[in-house]
C-alpha cells in the first residue's frame, strides 16, 4: 500500500490515532451530511496512480492479494469491479451482495455522486473489469441501537435527495430498501410506500439502457416482494415475471416464486422453482455479473433445503423431509429451526441420542425455541431423569411464559409428579388462552378433582361434554364430581348415563351402586354390583358391599357364601370374617361364631366387636347354667 487517505468526520473513538499508527495521511472535516463530498475530497488527497475506495466496516479476503496485484499491473485496465459480500453475525453469513467498482486509475479523475448510497461516476462506454476479488462489508451486524441510529441518518439524508431530486431513480430505490430496513423483520407498515417509490423508479428507468438496467430489475423486484408479504400473491407472481422476462438468472424473483407457491400450500409448484433456483444459483458466477445488482439471495440454498423439509413433512414424506433439513445446516447449522425440526424426526423415530444431538445443536448455534426445551425434556423423561425434565420445561416457561402448550406441558408434568396445587397454576394459565382445547380442559378438570374443588371440576368436566360427544368417561367423571358433593341422585343419574354409552365402563356398576346405597336403594345397588362382579369377581370391596346388602335385607345364606369367597381370596379380611361370624350367629350356628370371632381375634386382638360379642356369648351361656 503506498499511501493510506483517511477523511475523518468527528469519530470519537481511537479511529484517528490508529490509523496514524500506520502511516495513514488523516483530513479533517465536518460531516456535512454528505458521503460523496468526503470521499471525493480524499480522492483528491491521493498521489498515488490506483484509487482503493474501502470504508472502516469493510475487509479485504488475504487470499485475493496475489490476483488483485496481477489486474492492478495490467496497464490495459482503468476500472475494477469486485464482489462486495454483505455478511453478519458469528459465522458470517451472507446477506447480500453487489459487484462494485472499487478500484480506479486517478488519472481518469472519478467522482462520486448522491449524499448517500452514492455512484461512482464514470462514462457508460467505460470499460469494466471484473475480478474475483472479495470484500466482506461488516456494516449490518451492528447493534440494535445503532443499526437503528444508521437507519434514521440514511432515511433522512434519501428523504433529502427526494426533495432536491425527485425523479433520481437510483435514489427512489435506495429509499424503497431504507423502507425495507426497517426492523428485524419486514416491515408491512411501510409496504405502500416501498411500492410507491419502487414503482416510480420502474416508471423512470428502461430496462434496455446499461446504465438504468440495474435500477429497473431491482425495483421491480422490490415491488414483487412487498407485495408477497402483503399477501398479493398474484401481483407478487407478476413482478418476479417481469423481472425474470429481462434477466433469466435474476436470484431473487426465482427464490420469490417458490415462496409464494409454498405460501400457497402448491407442493409440487415451490418445489419445481425452489430447484430451478437451486440450478441457477449452481451455474451462477457472481465474477461474471453483468449488472449491477445488489442480491439477497447469491446464496439461499439453506433456506430453499428448509423450504423444502417443510413441504416434505406437510407431505408426510419424512425421510425426505431429514434429507432436506440435514443439507440446510450443512450450508448453515444455526438455521432458523432446522435443527428443531431434525430433532423431532428422529425423536419420532425414537432416535433419542440422535434427537438429543439437534436439539441442543438448535440451542447452541440458532436461538432458543420452545421445541428444543420441550423436546429435551421429552428425552429425559423417557431417560428416567426427572430433574433434567423440571429443568428443561421451567426454560421452556422462562422463554414463553405465556404459551399455552408449554404451561399445558409443565402443568401435565407437575401433576404426573403429585403435586396438583403448583399444576393448577400453570393449566389455568394454558385453559386461559385455549378454552376450546379438550385436552387442556380433561387435565385442569381432574386437577380441581385431586385438589377436592369439585364444583370448579364438574363445571370443566361439563364443559367438555360440550367440546366433545358424551362419553362414558366424562360421564362417569361427573358422576364423581356430584358424589362428592353429596348429591347422590346426580351422581347415579351421571353414572347410569355413563353405562348407556356405546362403551361402558366396568367400574362404573361399582360406583352407581355406591350412590344407590348412599340413598338407600337397595336392590338398585345389589343389582349394579352383580353385574359388575359378573367380570371382577375378585374386587373384595364390592364382594363386600354385596355381603353387607344381602346381610341386611336377611339373606344371611347369601350374605355367609359371599363372605366365606371373600375369605377365600384374603383370610385376614377383618370386616368379611366379623359379618360371617355374625351370621353364623343370627342362624343359629354359635359354635361357628365363636370359631369364627376367636380367629379373627388372632389376627386383630383388640378388635373390639368380636371381644364383645364373646364376651355377651359366655355370659349368657353362664346365666343358663
Amino acid at each position: 500500500m503506498d499511501e493510506i487517505i483517511i477523511v475523518d468526520t468527528g469519530s470519537k473513538d481511537n479511529t484517528v490515532k490508529i490509523a496514524e499508527s500506520y502511516g495513514a495521511k488523516v483530513y479533517h472535516q465536518q460531516w456535512e451530511g454528505d458521503f460523496s463530498k468526503h470521499r471525493n475530497y480524499s480522492i483528491e488527497q491521493a498521489k498515488s496512480d490506483w484509487i482503493f475506495i474501502i470504508d472502516a466496516d469493510e475487509r479485504m479476503y488475504a487470499e485475493d492479494l496475489p490476483m488483485l496485484k496481477s489486474v492492478l499491473n495490467d496497464k490495459a485496465n482503468n476500472l475494477i469491479s469486485i464482489n462486495v459480500f454483505n455478511v453478519y453475525g458469528t459465522n458470517e453469513e451472507v446477506t447480500t451482495f453487489l459487484p462494485s467498482v472499487r478500484f480506479f486509475r486517478k488519472e481518469k479523475k472519478l467522482r462520486y455522486e448522491g449524499i448517500v448510497h452514492n455512484r461512482l461516476n464514470y462514462k457508460a462506454d467505460e470499460e469494466i473489469v471484473r475480478a474475483n476479488i472479495k470484500l466482506k462489508h461488516l456494516g449490518y451486524g451492528l447493534d440494535p441501537d445503532k443499526m437503528e441510529a444508521k437507519f434514521q441518518r440514511t432515511k433522512l439524508l434519501l428523504e433529502q435527495q427526494l426533495k432536491d431530486e425527485p425523479e433520481n431513480a437510483f435514489a427512489l430505490f435506495n429509499y424503497a430498501q431504507i423502507l425495507k430496513a426497517e426492523g428485524d423483520n419486514y416491515p408491512v407498515k411501510n409496504i405502500p410506500e416501498i411500492i410507491k417509490a419502487a414503482r416510480k423508479a420502474v416508471e423512470l428507468t428502461d430496462p434496455n439502457n446499461p446504465e438504468e438496467r440495474f435500477i429497473h430489475l431491482m425495483t421491480l423486484d422490490q415491488i414483487a416482494w412487498a407485495n408477497f408479504y402483503a399477501g398479493r400473491f398474484d401481483d407478487a407472481i407478476t413482478y418476479a415475471q417481469k423481472a425474470l422476462h429481462i434477466k433469466k438468472n435474476y436470484l431473487d424473483p426465482l427464490m420469490l416464486l417458490g415462496c409464494v407457491e409454498s405460501k400457497r400450500n402448491n407442493w409440487d409448484k415451490a418445489e419445481q422453482y425452489f430447484k430451478n433456483y437451486l440450478k441457477t444459483q449452481a451455474a451462477y458466477e457472481p465474477t461474471n455479473e453483468a449488472d449491477s445488482l445488489i442480491l439477497a439471495h447469491i446464496d439461499s440454498r439453506a433456506n430453499v433445503y428448509y423450504n423444502l423439509g417443510l413441504m416434505c413433512e406437510m407431505k408426510n414424506d419424512i425421510e425426505k423431509a431429514l434429507e432436506n433439513y440435514l443439507k440446510a445446516i450443512e450450508l448453515n447449522n444455526g438455521l432458523l429451526e432446522a435443527n428443531d425440526h431434525i430433532a423431532r424426526i428422529y425423536l419420532g423415530k425414537n432416535e433419542l441420542t440422535q434427537a438429543k444431538k439437534y436439539f441442543q445443536q438448535q440451542l447452541e448455534y440458532s436461538y432458543e425455541t420452545k421445541t428444543s426445551f420441550l423436546g429435551l425434556a421429552e428425552i429425559s423423561k423417557q431417560e428416567k431423569n426427572r430433574g433434567q425434565t423440571e429443568e428443561y420445561l421451567t426454560q421452556a416457561v422462562k422463554l414463553v411464559p405465556k404459551d399455552p402448550y408449554v404451561n399445558y406441558k409443565y402443568g401435565y408434568f407437575l401433576l404426573e409428579e403429585n403435586t396438583p396445587e403448583t399444576a393448577v397454576r400453570y393449566l389455568e394459565k394454558s385453559y386461559a388462552v385455549n378454552q376450546e382445547n379438550p385436552k387442556v380442559v380433561k387435565v385442569l378438570a381432574d386437577t380441581y378433582f385431586m385438589l377436592g374443588r369439585y364444583e370448579d371440576a364438574l363445571d370443566k368436566y361439563n364443559k367438555l361434554l360440550k367440546l366433545e360427544k358424551p362419553n362414558a368417561a366424562i360421564l362417569n367423571d361427573i358422576g364423581n364430581c356430584y358424589f362428592n358433593l353429596k348429591n347422590y341422585v346426580q351422581a347415579a343419574n351421571s353414572y347410569k348415563e355413563s353405562l348407556s354409552q356405546v362403551e361402558p365402563l366396568e367400574f362404573t356398576k361399582k360406583n352407581l351402586a355406591i350412590a344407590e346405597l348412599k340413598q338407600s336403594n337397595d336392590s338398585e345397588a345389589l343389582a349394579a354390583l352383580q353385574s359388575y362382579l359378573t367380570k371382577n369377581n375378585t374386587d373384595i370391596e364390592a364382594l363386600i358391599l354385596c355381603g353387607d346388602i344381602y346381610k341386611k335385607t336377611e339373606e344371611y345364606q347369601a350374605a355367609l357364601e359371599k363372605y366365606e369367597y371373600i375369605l377365600s381370596l384374603d383370610r385376614s379380611n377383618i370386616h368379611a370374617m366379623y359379618q360371617l361370624s355374625e351370621c353364623y350367629l343370627i342362624m343359629g350356628h354359635k359354635d361357628s361364631a365363636i370359631m369364627g370371632y376367636k380367629t379373627l381375634l388372632s389376627l386383630n386382638p383388640q378388635f373390639k366387636p368380636a371381644i364383645a360379642r364373646l364376651e355377651e356369648i359366655s355370659t349368657v351361656e353362664t346365666y343358663n347354667s
